[in-house]
């Protein structure tokens, strides 16, 4: 007899560490995605992987936001808060979102501080930058300097 795969609609694919932690940010609880981005070390693939799928889940909740407040220089806490906030202003759209655009360009600004190294900002940078160019006023080389 033959076996069908049936895909796998789940954002967390095979990962099931992330799987569990979805399950904690679902219920406000930060610790568990704070334990999963320390634990997954400097492999940047799985790093925005996770960071991708906790973000999607945290746009509409506000565990990134809870966790931020609670480790201000956590660069996990900074990185899953940046992409939270670039989803939130691309949902709100160009001109509403303009105030998440910048709040989001601001926690990436942090984010360097807390970790240098780290492309997860980038990542939400040139994400911003395709959705909403940095504010006309700024002055000239703000987005190369960010970067």
């Amino acid at each position: 007899m033959r076996t069908r795969h049936i895909l796998d609609s789940h954002p967390a694919r095979e990962d099931e560490a992330l799987r569990r932690v979805l399950e904690d940010a679902s219920m406000g609880r930060w610790e568990g995605p704070r334990e999963l981005l320390t634990a997954t070390g400097p492999d940047r693939d799985h790093r925005i992987f996770r960071l991708q799928v906790l973000a999607e889940a945290g746009a509409r909740l506000r565990v990134a936001d809870t966790w931020a407040k609670a480790e201000p220089r956590s660069p996990h806490a900074l990185a899953l808060l940046a992409i939270v906030q670039a989803l939130r202003a691309m949902i709100a759209g160009r001109d509403a979102g303009r105030a998440l655009m910048e709040e989001a360009w601001a926690t990436c600004r942090t984010s360097l501080d807390a970790w240098p190294e780290d492309v997860a900002r980038l990542v939400v940078m040139l994400i911003l930058l395709r959705t909403h160019a940095p504010s006309e006023h700024a002055p000239p080389g703000l987005v190369l300097d960010a970067l």
